[in-house]
C-alpha cells in the first residue's frame, strides 16, 4: 500500500479548521473579526478586558459556534463511516459512488418506491431465494 504524502495529510487537517474559523466571521449579524476574537478570548480568559454586546455573544456562542462544531462532527462521522464501509468490503481503492452496494441501492429504490405508490408489493426475490437455499423454506415474509 502506498504511503500518503505528508502535504496531503496536512492539507486535509488545515483546510477544515481554516474554513471553520472563517465561517465564524460570516453571517447575518455583522461584527468585526476583532470584536469576535476579543469576545471569545474574554470568555476563555475572564481577566481579558473586552466589552461585547449580548446580541454578539448570543449570535456567536449560541448560534454560529454550535453549528460549526456540529458540521465538523457530522463530517468526521461521515468520513469514519465511509472508511469503515471500504474496510468492510476490503477494497480501499474503490470510490464510494462506484461500489456495488451504492449501485444496487440506486437501482432498486426508485423502482420499489414506484411499485409502492402503485399499490404493489416490491419484489424481494433475491432474499427469498437466499433464505430458501439457506433454510429450506420461504415461510418467512420479507
Amino acid at each position: 500500500m502506498k504511503k500518503p504524502k505528508r502535504g496531503i495529510i496536512i492539507l486535509l487537517v488545515v483546510v477544515p479548521i481554516a474554513l471553520a474559523v472563517l465561517s465564524l466571521f460570516i453571517g447575518k449579524y455583522h461584527a468585526s473579526p476583532g470584536d469576535i476574537i476579543g469576545m471569545l478570548i474574554a470568555k476563555i480568559v475572564p481577566s481579558f478586558p473586552h466589552n461585547s454586546s449580548p446580541v454578539l455573544q448570543t449570535a456567536i456562542l449560541q448560534v454560529r459556534l454550535p453549528r460549526i462544531l456540529l458540521a465538523l462532527l457530522v463530517g468526521m462521522s461521515l468520513a469514519i463511516s465511509g472508511a469503515s464501509h471500504q474496510g468492510l468490503f476490503r477494497n480501499p481503492c474503490l470510490l464510494s459512488y462506484s461500489g456495488g452496494s451504492v449501485r444496487g441501492i440506486l437501482r432498486r429504490c426508485p423502482r420499489n418506491y414506484a411499485l409502492r405508490l402503485a399499490g404493489c408489493r416490491p419484489d424481494y426475490g433475491f432474499f427469498r431465494r437466499h433464505y430458501r437455499r439457506r433454510f429450506g423454506s420461504a415461510d418467512q415474509s420479507f
